[in-house]
């Protein structure tokens, strides 16, 4: 990682006999080092596996810099460690399974790296984890069922991936979720209907993936959605009407399935709903009202039957035969 910061863009008191609490970047409590916070440094090479016997580093704090080579697995051994952020660098290899281990943990930022192979089943154990986010790598092989057990975390974000397999029906467990987010990978199968027990959530985006099935009426649970994107998939069935009891809800995005038969008529009272997209499917009919506060709209290519509403037409590049 280069201690001697020579090519860092801050490297106050490195290299010197000063006292390391005094050093650009360093925290300490009681004369103890606690936290390490180098981001955006210009921070080459290794992180270095030393790291590891720092017994009270709670914060370790490395994002966007050019960081190369593997995570090490001695980082494992940080029993007080309460933070990582080391995303937006160039790390490579897999994710090690010793960071499981780490029982304090709240927040795992491994995003925009280069991070390859499956994601530890072992990280479904920090039972105090609020924020994981993986996006932005080579990941690959399923979504462990164990992240089921991860009843504190309230962000999850794993996009842009190569995850396959079927999306943990144990998801719906995660009564503390506001955030999910897994689209831009290969995952199969059905949408779980437990999703729907995520009371919390805020945004659930499973767009760009390879999900087949019907979505699931038990969506419409989601009371406090402001984001649902689905697009991109196999999906098939109809639109669900519960999904009009999602009134907090802002944009909604369907498109690019096979969905069929008509837009329900309970999406027109979805009174918060800026942002529409239901193009490229099979649907034949619109008994929905136009959403008062509609701004964006698209349903083109789709075999509407003549007539369909005036404001399909105008607002939402519909046509009908």
């Amino acid at each position: 990682m280069g201690t001697t910061g020579l090519q860092w863009i801050r490297n106050d008191k490195w290299g010197t006999s000063s006292d390391y609490c005094s050093w650009f970047g360093v925290g300490c409590s009681n004369g103890t080092l606690s936290s390490l916070s180098l981001g955006s440094n210009n921070l080459r090479g290794f992180i270095p596996t030393s790291l590891g016997s720092l017994s009270s580093l709670a914060a370790l704090d490395l994002p966007e810099n050019q960081l190369s080579g593997s995570i090490p697995s001695s980082l494992g051994s940080l029993s007080s460690l309460r933070f990582i952020n080391i995303g937006k660098n160039q790390l490579s290899g897999s994710i090690p399974s010793s960071l499981g281990s780490l029982s304090s943990l709240q927040s795992l930022y491994l995003h925009n790296n280069q991070l390859s192979g499956s994601i530890p089943s072992s990280l479904g154990s920090p039972s105090r984890l609020k924020a994981l986010y993986f996006s932005g790598n080579q990941l690959s092989g399923s979504i462990p069922s164990s992240f089921g057990s991860l009843y504190s975390v309230k962000e999850l974000a794993l996009r842009d991936n190569q995850l396959s397999g079927s999306i943990p029906s144990s998801l719906g467990s995660l009564s503390s979720l506001l955030i999910l987010d897994i689209h831009e990978n290969q995952l199969s199968e059905s949408i779980p209907s437990s999703l729907g027990s995520l009371y919390g959530l805020s945004s659930l985006n499973l767009s760009s993936n390879q999900l087949t099935g019907s979505i699931p009426s038990s969506l419409g649970n989601l009371f406090g959605l402001n984001k649902l994107h689905l697009d991109n998939n196999q999906l098939s069935g109809s639109i669900p009407s519960s999904l009009g009891a999602l009134y907090l809800l802002s944009s909604l995005n369907l498109s690019s399935n096979q969905l069929s038969g008509s837009v329900p008529s309970s999406l027109g009272s979805l009174y918060g709903l800026s942002s529409l997209n239901l193009s490229f499917n099979q649907l034949t009919g619109v008994n929905a009202s136009k959403p008062s506060q509609l701004q964006s709209c698209n349903m083109k290519n789709n075999p509407f039957s003549c007539p369909i509403p005036v404001w399909t037409k105008l607002f939402c590049n519909a046509t009908c035969f």
